[in-house]
């Protein structure tokens, strides 16, 4: 049986421009280091999406 914690869960994050990205970014770093099995995929609306 597997857990909460050892499944693979996927995310979809969409932001809405640089500002929303920057916080995005943060967000991220620290629920992957909680959930390494986190899948993230990142769409960004507006702009380019570099941060």
């Amino acid at each position: 049986m597997q857990t909460s914690q050892s499944r693979n869960v996927r995310l979809l994050v969409l932001s809405n421009g640089h500002g929303e990205d920057e916080v995005a970014v943060r967000i991220l770093q620290t629920l992957i280091q909680v959930r390494p099995n986190l899948h993230v995929v990142v769409l960004p609306i507006v702009g380019t999406g570099l941060a």
